[in-house]
């Protein structure tokens, strides 16, 4: 009878110990489970950020395929109704140095000679605003 009482008294020291340790990956488990339902909510919240990164970036793209279209259009409406005008070769053999001048003294006043020489050339609108953009 002595044996049968060890034997049993081992089984339930056993148990207790089989049960501690369940308890004890039950609460691994949910601290696992929460830290997986955080990072997919993580996951969820950059995946609409992408998508709504993305979807401005379309519209971005479109806004400037249109504005470049547009541009395209008018530079050659401009060209055609001022056929001296088309070309900025020789506008820019006049106003290149005055650009570069500006480029290799920041901080000096900029040059001003060559906007006037391209108002004195009577240059088209387009190309002034084209120099002026150059000289931003």
């Amino acid at each position: 009878m002595e044996p049968i009482k060890k034997k049993m008294l081992s089984m339930r020291s056993e148990r207790d110990a089989a049960i501690d340790k369940n308890e004890q990956l039950e609460t691994k488990l949910k601290e696992v489970e929460e830290a997986k339902s955080k990072v997919e909510e993580e996951v969820s919240n950059l995946q609409k950020k992408l998508s709504k990164v993305e979807n401005d970036f379309d519209t971005a793209n479109e806004a400037l395929q249109e504005a470049t279209t547009k541009l395209e259009a008018s530079e050659k409406q401009v060209a055609e109704q001022h056929p001296g005008a088309g070309g900025t070769n020789e506008l820019d053999d006049v106003i290149m140095p005055y650009l570069e001048c500006n480029a290799r003294n920041p901080r000096r006043k900029p040059c001003t000679r060559g906007l006037r020489l391209c108002q004195e050339l009577d240059c088209a609108p387009l190309q002034r605003s084209k120099f002026i953009c150059r000289l931003l």
